[in-house]
């Protein structure tokens, strides 16, 4: 395997190597507030530090190894990453709802076989993928091939509108800063995805477009997560005043 020596490779490893300082900042000021959260969230903090490694993946020449390394975790993270969010979010939304501790166990279990079915269902369109691109791809040895690719994503479009659906009404009814971050991300990623989309219709063999999509994909959410940590013992006290008053 041969490393890439042009410009975008050296940028690639730049942000690569910013966005590792403040994930690891993120991941120790999360540590030392200890916020009230869910397996999903520290499973959605797992897959954000994998899509960030990913784009290393970006600064290798194209071969078959690369090539599908590269298109199967631009598929599967940004899906388990949005995944983990929504189920966090459907969680404490029916916990909130019924407010009887007998049927928590309930909700843990059916929202746990929910994320569970719908993994499967990602499986199965990566398969159906996977067949497709073999019939009509031949491959090359300086781009990937990616005939059908918008359509394998579909699933992970749905995740990140329905994502964005969740926290728009969560800070619609509770005008929290944390509340607000959790907006943002959703709206930013949302205009970084359809501006993606779009690029991707006109230069479909791009790798860097993978690789720097990937790249601003992670710091949407992580910026505004790194915010809202260092400002959480800040917010809470005056969310705590606030509700005494």
């Amino acid at each position: 395997m041969n490393f890439r020596s042009d410009l975008p490779s050296y940028g690639l490893i730049g942000f690569v190597g910013i966005g590792l300082i403040l994930y690891f900042t993120y991941i120790c000021i999360f540590i030392r507030n200890r916020p009230s959260s869910t397996v999903y969230i520290y499973f959605s903090q797992l897959i954000l530090i994998l899509c960030l490694l990913s784009s290393l993946t970006y600064l290798f020449h194209s071969t078959i190894l690369i090539c599908s390394i590269q298109t199967l975790t631009f598929q599967i993270l940004p899906f388990c990453f949005l995944l983990g969010l929504n189920i966090h979010f459907l969680c404490q939304w029916l916990i909130q709802l019924t407010k009887l501790s007998a049927k928590s166990c309930f909700i843990l279990f059916s929202t746990f076989f929910l994320f569970f079915i719908l993994i499967l269902i990602q499986t199965a369109i990566l398969l159906i993928w996977f067949y497709y691109q073999n019939q009509n791809d031949t491959f090359s040895k300086y781009q990937c091939q990616r005939s059908y690719f918008l359509y394998s994503l579909i699933l992970n479009f749905i995740l990140l509108i329905i994502y964005f659906i969740q926290t728009t009404i969560r800070f619609y009814f509770n005008k929290q800063i944390q509340n607000l971050i959790y907006f943002l991300t959703s709206l930013f990623a949302l205009i970084v995805t359809i501006s993606w989309i779009c690029l991707f219709i006109y230069l479909p063999t791009d790798d860097y477009l993978l690789g720097y999509g990937i790249l601003i994909f992670v710091y949407v959410f992580l910026g505004p997560f790194l915010y809202g940590q260092i400002f959480y013992k800040k917010t809470y006290r005056n969310q705590v005043c606030h509700s005494n008053k």
